[in-house]
């Protein structure tokens, strides 16, 4: 991705300039977020059309070799119903170099009121000329991976899809639970937000509520169980989470990534400050604080074998004939039972 040149958006810079009615001609979006894409196409569909929505003229151009000629006569006339086009192509990662030569001499001819959105999910090569032209000619967007600060974001723009407001220190908590992803976070912020009223603000005790009902937040509860070595409380989570129908790889990969986190942690603890990990690994200073307090119930050794024991657990799962739902209760629970064991440090 060309996330480094001066020129790239942010997915949240581009959707600030487009509610701004700040129109670019052509958009080059580049990224696999398929919640982005759509997100993005909904936005500019809805700034671009709010007068007269009934003259949107939208249309979707597949990629395919050879296409590039017949987008460049589609682009380069005018709407007959006012209001200019929107063109959308979903995998422009797919024309060809004849194809992209049309699509270079495209751009510049663009009549004014038509927009071109090309979103290419493939490797960026910024030696080629193609690319090169492309950063200098057109909106060039980049859909990253979420962030702790990028999360924060997503949250509350989905968020202002109901008119609900969030306390800050709610926000950190909803994005500590929920994880970087837009889909989750989506999902999650969809099942909040049936609690409120239009113009409510969510406080910090409101999403704990939430999250004593949510499965994504038993998860985030079951790894801080096992963080602290309280066996009970990772247990109950656990049970909560396999009646809710949670698979056991999503449940494993949920546990192998925060030990994941907590080995990368201790292997910083020359930096002091939990704000200095935190910059580093890209969490929150909050998470990096609960995380340093369960290093505290872990002998040196103990966070290598606890990754040994849930390698041996995938393995288990993957390899071992047991009864299906019997056997992934047992894998868990055993590890589980592993994991909270040892001594305390």
């Amino acid at each position: 991705m060309a996330r480094d040149h001066k020129s790239t958006l942010k997915f949240s810079q581009a959707i600030a300039q487009i509610e701004k009615g700040m129109f670019a001609p052509v958009y080059f979006i580049d990224g696999e977020e398929d919640y982005l894409q759509i997100e993005f196409v909904n936005t500019l569909k809805r700034c671009l059309y709010k007068d007269n929505p009934e003259d949107a003229n939208v249309e979707r151009i597949t990629a395919k070799p050879g296409r590039a000629a017949d987008l460049a006569n589609t682009a380069l006339e005018y709407s007959l119903f006012g209001g200019g086009k929107l063109l959308i192509v979903s995998d422009a990662h797919k024309f060809n170099p004849d194809d992209k030569k049309i699509l270079l001499k495209l751009f510049p001819q663009l009549p004014p009121g038509n927009h071109l959105v090309l979103f290419h999910r493939a490797k960026v090569d910024m030696r080629q000329k193609y690319f090169n032209y492309v950063t200098s000619k057109t909106t060039w967007i980049s859909f990253l991976p979420l962030d702790q600060n990028s999360a924060k974001f997503w949250v509350k723009r989905q968020l202002q899809k109901y008119n609900l407001k969030i306390d800050p220190r709610a926000l950190d908590l909803l994005v500590d639970f929920a994880g970087f992803s837009y889909s989750t976070i989506s999902e999650e912020v969809d099942k909040l937000s049936l609690n409120f009223e239009p113009g409510s603000t969510i406080s910090l005790e409101d999403v704990r509520n939430y999250g004593s009902r949510s499965a994504v937040f038993s998860v985030f509860e079951l790894t801080e169980a096992l963080g602290l070595k309280d066996r009970e409380k990772a247990l109950n989570r656990l049970n909560r989470l396999l009646e809710s129908g949670e698979s056991l790889p999503a449940i494993l990969g949920r546990i192998t990534g925060h030990f994941n986190y907590l080995i990368m942690i201790d292997s910083l603890k020359e930096l002091k400050s939990n704000e200095m990990i935190a910059s580093r690994i890209g969490r929150h200073p909050f998470f990096v604080q609960k995380c340093r307090q369960q290093l505290g119930k872990f002998r040196a050794d103990e966070l290598q074998t606890t990754m040994r024991y849930i390698l041996e657990a995938e393995y288990q799962s993957r390899y071992e004939k047991m009864g299906e739902d019997n056997g992934k209760q047992f894998i868990l629970e055993n590890l589980v039972v592993k994991i909270t064991d040892s001594q305390e440090y």
